[in-house]
């Protein structure tokens, strides 16, 4: 696992047509340049298989070639440095016998039970690629301008491509990197993270694209140094970031939620690395990170507000006007704060803090003369066992602490909760029942901290704008909300305090 490396952006139409002659390629050596007509049509079974599996079968048409692909996860074979895998496999339409290539894993026609195949969808689209050299490097730039169609039952769907790709043939990662912020700040451009086959599907499919990704679990093994260590959570992290960007554009919440949980567990690595790393670029990152999580805030919590705190309050306070108007208040507040999210995504300091930030992950010295060329294991126990004493030196019962304290240790709990994910795989299931227990407390937390936030942000509101009343009875259902919460946390909470860490040597 490793940081992305190529980049693409989706480009305004506008713009598009000015990339290929741009000043910035002006001053570099072109060594080719050419142009294509690419008509891709991608193969799946009625259920989906070959798209739950991650795998790609298109029927492909380049001027006078027509071959059929197949890319599959590299994590089927034995090459795990790269993403994919790919080979051409037939000049005609695939059938099921494609299911015995020895790239696919042997149990894919019984996940599915794929008994014909089919297309999905069409990619369409002319292509313009420039390959230049700009110091000792070699970047490729890919132009792909069309459309992606799909028929269903309801219609035909089409969905335009203006889609710019940076690949590194050969040389330095930071000079892919530095080309891509000059371009993206020139232009405005915006980062897609999503190839053109999985907009395919999600065109093909509507409930493809809806569902929100959550974190996956490090591969990590007791020969990874920490250097490689940190490289991988971070790429994880990001990843999970990625995924969630389209729904997040969407003013889809709960990928507002993975994307905040995202950018938290990007924090959570630079923490736990802290002594390995440069303190005034991971302060700088960390500040960055903080920032645009604490704004895209505002429209999670406004929505936690609406679909988890009114539903629990209406229990309590049946046939309440207060809550009716408090309700219309927080509609309102939520389609102007998920607006604001979105607008934040598509602005130049949201791009540009990625980007940088992955360029400052490139050029990261992991030589085996530092910390970072260590064992992980040793470093992981260290940063483990630190954390939990952070937990656990508030000594006393949740039912004494403030609401400001109370959200304090919640804020510890995740943090040794992420830690503990980030090097699960070096316990295997030693640590499960101490992470099964941090997420309980983490929840009854979070419906304290949900309901405390839910004063907050009325309060924030002008006073005009909300009744006295209506805060009041919202104040008097906080206060025995975090009486409840507390009551529920403090058995986990004891067990916590009374339960040594134990790391198996």
């Amino acid at each position: 696992m490793s940081i992305q490396s190529d980049i693409r952006f989706s480009v305004p139409p506008g713009v598009f047509g000015k990339l290929p002659g741009s000043k910035l390629l002006r001053g570099m050596r072109k060594v080719s340049r050419t142009r294509t007509r690419i008509r891709k049509t991608y193969y799946d079974s009625p259920r989906k298989v070959f798209q739950k599996q991650s795998v790609r079968l298109f029927l492909q048409q380049e001027e006078e070639r027509r071959f059929v692909g197949l890319k599959v996860p590299a994590s089927y074979g034995e090459d795990r440095e790269r993403a994919e895998r790919y080979a051409i496999v037939a000049d005609e339409p695939p059938t099921t016998d494609i299911l015995q290539h020895d790239m696919l894993p042997k149990n894919l026609s019984r996940l599915g039970r794929v008994a014909r195949l089919g297309p999905c969808f069409e990619i369409d689209c002319d292509r313009t690629r420039v390959e230049f050299e700009t110091g000792r490097s070699r970047i490729r730039l890919t132009l792909d301008q069309g459309v992606i169609s799909a028929t269903s039952r309801a219609g035909r769907k089409d969905d335009l491509i203006h889609e710019a790709r940076l690949q590194l043939v050969s040389g330095d990662p930071v000079t892919l990197r530095n080309f891509a912020l000059e371009l993206s700040e020139k232009y405005a451009l915006n980062r897609e993270h999503r190839s053109k086959a999985i907009r395919g599907y999600e065109l093909a499919r509507a409930s493809a694209g809806n569902s929100p990704a959550t974190a996956s679990t490090v591969d990590m093994a007791e020969e990874v140094t920490t250097g490689e260590a940190f490289t991988r959570i971070v790429a994880s992290s990001l990843d999970h970031l990625y995924q969630n960007q389209a729904l997040t554009l969407r003013g889809q919440h709960e990928g507002v939620h993975q994307t905040r949980v995202a950018l938290r567990r990007t924090r959570a690595a630079l923490r736990a690395f802290k002594r390995c790393l440069p303190y005034d670029m991971r302060k700088a990152y960390n500040g960055e990170l903080r920032w645009f999580q604490q704004r895209f805030g505002t429209s999670r919590d406004w929505h936690v507000f609406l679909t988890e705190t009114l539903p629990d309050m209406r229990k309590d306070i049946p046939d309440s006007a207060a809550l009716a108007r408090l309700e219309r208040i927080a509609q309102r507040e939520r389609r102007k704060a998920t607006a604001e999210t979105i607008e934040l995504m598509h602005g130049k300091r949201y791009g540009r803090l990625l980007l940088q930030f992955e360029r400052w992950m490139t050029i990261q010295d992991m030589s085996d003369e530092s910390v970072l060329g260590e064992p992980i294991r040793p470093f992981a126990t260290t940063v483990l066992m630190k954390t939990h004493r952070d937990l656990l030196s508030e000594t006393r019962a949740l039912g004494r602490l403030s609401g400001d304290d109370l959200h304090e240790i919640r804020k510890r709990v995740k943090k040794l909760r992420y830690a503990m994910e980030f090097f699960s795989e070096l316990w295997g299931d030693a640590l499960d029942t101490t992470i099964s227990d941090l997420k309980k407390l983490q929840k009854s937390l979070g419906e304290a901290n949900d309901a405390r936030t839910a004063i907050q942000i009325f309060s924030s509101l002008d006073p005009a704008r909300v009744q006295t009343r209506d805060i009041e009875v919202l104040r008097q259902w906080v206060d025995s909300r975090l009486r409840r919460c507390t009551r529920s946390a403090q058995p986990v909470w004891k067990r916590l305090r009374q339960t040594p860490l134990e790391l198996p040597q």
